[in-house]
């Protein structure tokens, strides 16, 4: 998530170069012409999305990701509605004035190909972790009806979201 972490220090920039918090109010329009991530990667977004409509359409992926690691089909259908298909509260920059949207998270093409190499028995254990952290952060977000930030900071500290590097 490597992009949403350099959309922040965008924000945090453009705050300190505008001028400070007197910017910061014209900041909501300058996100939406600047297509301002609140989750993912932010590269290869063609690539991305594509390859998350693929995901979307599968109805064999699951079934083989829970053969490929043992782990039960139900909670691999639950990480892949949590990831690529349930909409959430994306609450990143409301501290910024842009307000939250509920919408599905954006796509990222590391964690495209982490559930191909799921799907095809080449996964890492990196790839195991990012289930876990999403299964976290997923059950975080039910029981505490909770917006993507603090589901999300809640089980990056058991299960760090991005273990490719990055946010």
């Amino acid at each position: 998530m490597t992009g949403s972490r350099n959309a922040a220090e965008f924000v945090d920039n453009a705050i300190a170069f505008a001028g400070g918090v007197a910017a910061a109010a014209s900041l909501p329009a300058a996100a939406n012409r600047i297509n301002l991530k609140q989750t993912g990667s932010g590269t290869f977004t063609g690539l991305a999305d594509e390859s998350y409509d693929a995901i979307r359409a599968s109805n064999t992926d699951v079934a083989a990701i829970a053969k490929n690691t043992g782990i039960k089909p139900a909670n691999i259908q639950k990480v892949k509605e949590h990831v690529f298909e349930n909409e959430h509260l994306l609450d990143r920059y409301i501290d910024y004035g842009i307000p939250a949207q509920r919408m599905r998270f954006d796509s990222d093409l590391t964690q495209g190909n982490a559930w191909l190499r799921l799907e095809n028995g080449t996964h890492t254990v990196d790839d195991i972790r990012w289930m876990k952290h999403e299964t976290a952060e997923r059950w975080y977000e039910l029981k505490y009806n909770s917006g993507y930030s603090a589901a999300h900071n809640a089980a990056d500290k058991r299960w760090p979201g991005n273990p490719w590097g990055g946010e």
